[in-house]
């Protein structure tokens, strides 16, 4: 039998069609053509094993004739000068024969069963691996969205911190230019508030210290900020606007030494700092005002025309 086995393609002896290399087949002992296995020689696959078992030849039917002749022929001339054989002797025969046979076929039956038992093992087996690979999937999933609904919190509480952020700084505004020193702000932290004072005084004379809060924005740098909150916003917004109409403010105006320049701005983070500097170059693109108020950054292109709102980097880019 032949059947992936390395037999070159060739032609059923008896059908005459191809015979795939890859097809199962059988060769005649006697004229050894090949033959279609079930189809042009009505063996089967376990025929043939019990065959091979029992080291029998098997013959096409071309051949099976002469063969069977042949052997007549041989048989008679042997009986011709030998005696013909008793009947215990030939049963005696006949009995060993069919339990070689009986026990071949055991034992062939013995293979079936353990390569059942093979194949039920190795189906068990993937079956088991099938059942974890798709428990593993199922988690992954269920791990995707739960860092989907995670990710989503985590921008919800980031927004409601920065609204919180931008909330508690609503009110404030900060003093920049104010030359103090490291040592001043941790040591002479009065003195520090007092110059702060005098530039709030110069630019509202009328203004009441003891309704403001002055702090030092860090005292671990050098002309640290001031922040200065007010108890309104509409308070910061009257302040704000007391401040654009005394122009550019140095601190000598403020009874303070030098001439440095000085700066009042509206109180924001990182972010918003970042967006409104970016913001001021949309100037270069036409838009004639750019400014900050209660954390929120607007430009505008001239007087009287439409006022944006810059919510992100996207609306800076959307102007240019």
């Amino acid at each position: 039998m032949a059947g992936g086995s390395g037999k070159a393609q060739t032609t059923c002896g008896k059908c005459g069609k191809n015979i795939p290399k890859s097809q199962y087949s059988k060769q005649c002992d006697k004229c050894k053509h090949w033959f279609h296995l079930i189809s042009c020689t009505n063996l089967n696959e376990v025929d043939v094993e019990v065959m091979k078992k029992l080291q029998n030849k098997w013959f096409c039917e071309s051949c099976k004739s002469r063969v069977e002749n042949e052997a007549r022929k041989s048989l008679t001339a042997s009986h011709s000068q030998q005696n013909t054989p008793t009947a215990e002797a030939s049963d005696e025969y006949n009995m060993s024969s069919m339990t070689e046979i009986l026990q071949q076929l055991k034992e062939l039956n013995q293979e079936v069963r353990d390569l059942r038992n093979d194949v039920k093992f190795y189906a068990d087996k993937y079956d088991e691996q099938l059942a974890i690979n798709t428990s593993l999937s199922e988690k992954i999933q269920n791990m995707k969205r739960d860092f989907k609904k995670i990710n989503i919190e985590l921008v919800n509480l980031k927004g409601k911190s920065n609204l919180a952020e931008k909330e508690n700084r609503k009110n404030n505004v900060v003093i920049l230019g104010l030359k103090n020193t490291v040592n001043d702000c941790k040591t002479k932290p009065k003195e520090v508030i007092d110059k702060a004072s005098k530039v709030l005084n110069f630019i509202e004379p009328d203004l009441a210290l003891n309704n403001v809060k002055i702090k030092i924005a860090n005292n671990t740098k050098e002309n640290s900020p001031i922040i200065v909150s007010f108890e309104s916003f509409e308070e910061k917004l009257t302040f704000l606007a007391r401040r654009r109409e005394k122009g550019r403010i140095t601190s000598d105006k403020c009874e303070l030494s030098g001439k440095d320049p000085i700066f009042i701005n509206e109180d924001m983070d990182r972010d918003q700092r970042e967006l409104f500097k970016e913001a001021r170059a949309l100037r270069q693109r036409g838009f004639k005002f750019v400014w900050a108020r209660g954390g929120n950054v607007f430009v505008r292109k001239i007087e009287g025309s439409e006022r944006i709102k810059i919510v992100s980097r996207d609306d800076i880019q959307n102007l240019y």
